[in-house]
């Protein structure tokens, strides 16, 4: 992945080519599927998109022969989300 301000988590472009601030799960989120799947940061962008809607659920999904989706944990009413990328054998 190329050096950028995405890289960094500071801000993107949106598609009308403005640049746009990241909140910090974003950014890693971001990053984490670019480096996982090992594809661009915008389409990155559009797929974090894409898992952060009630529509796709928890997933696993499959996308580039890897299995995506996410995890959720904490037992005492505090529920953490977690995004996993399960790459295949």
């Amino acid at each position: 992945m190329g050096r950028s301000d995405l890289t960094y988590g500071g801000s993107t472009e949106d598609l009308e080519g403005r640049k746009v601030p990241l909140d910090e799960f974003s950014a890693a989120g971001i990053v984490f599927l670019a480096e996982s799947l090992g594809i661009e940061t915008l389409r990155a962008r559009r797929l974090l998109s894409f898992l952060l809607t009630p529509e796709c659920g928890l997933g696993p999904h499959k996308f580039a022969g890897c299995k995506l989706g996410w995890t959720v944990s904490g037992d005492d009413g505090t529920r953490q989300y977690g995004l996993f990328a399960e790459l295949p054998l």
